[in-house]
């Protein structure tokens, strides 16, 4: 029986450790990545498969793709379905919290929370609001690029603006869309009209 030279053994050993740590590179991500998911304010589940970025919208037992545009979820915030893709936010990429984690969360908020007229930090509108800045940026003043994607969804930002304040919300005041609105100001999918 031959035996291994230092060498060879060496290489080999290196060899194997690779594969290995390749292995483990392309299998963890694989394993730790679930699907996200989240109730839409409409009705309906929106489910995101994290290989794809694809989302499907489950309603009433059936599934189809969530198309094209800015859809408001169930807590207020909003996602954007770009070219049949969502546009990842901050917490789709965060680890997912414990159900019970959650559970806390949500009764700590509820909790005496006081509404956006009561509230200390809530922002005055002071002359547009964001949602109707935004819109002007990103369709033009004379709404030149009305076709242009980036319009479609500064417009379905502005009509959630709009739809936060025939429900009641106070329309001096910066709502959950006029946030969204300004934080797209910065988004570069939100480019100026040219």
């Amino acid at each position: 029986m031959e035996t291994l030279s230092n060498n060879s053994r060496q290489a080999w050993t290196t060899s194997l450790g690779a594969m290995l740590a390749t292995l483990l590179l392309v299998a963890g991500p694989a394993a730790a990545r679930e699907p996200w998911s989240a109730p839409l304010a409409r009705g309906g589940q929106v489910e995101v498969d994290p290989r794809t970025n694809r989302p499907i919208l489950i309603q009433d037992g059936r599934q189809t793709q969530l198309w094209d545009g800015v859809h408001r979820l169930e807590d207020g915030s909003v996602i954007r379905i770009q070219e049949g893709r969502v546009v990842p936010t901050t917490e789709m990429l965060s680890p997912p919290r414990l159900e019970s984690e959650s559970e806390e969360a949500g009764a700590a908020k509820d909790a005496g929370a006081p509404k956006a007229t009561e509230q200390p930090g809530a922002e005055r509108i002071s002359g547009v609001s964001p949602c109707e800045q935004l819109v002007m940026k990103v369709c033009g003043t004379a709404a030149e690029c009305w076709r242009e994607p980036a319009c479609d969804a500064a417009r379905q930002l502005r009509r959630m603006e709009r739809e936060d304040w025939l429900s009641g919300a106070d329309p001096s005041l910066i709502t959950e869309s006029g946030k969204q609105c300004r934080e797209a100001m910065g988004n570069d999918f939100f480019a100026p009209c040219q």
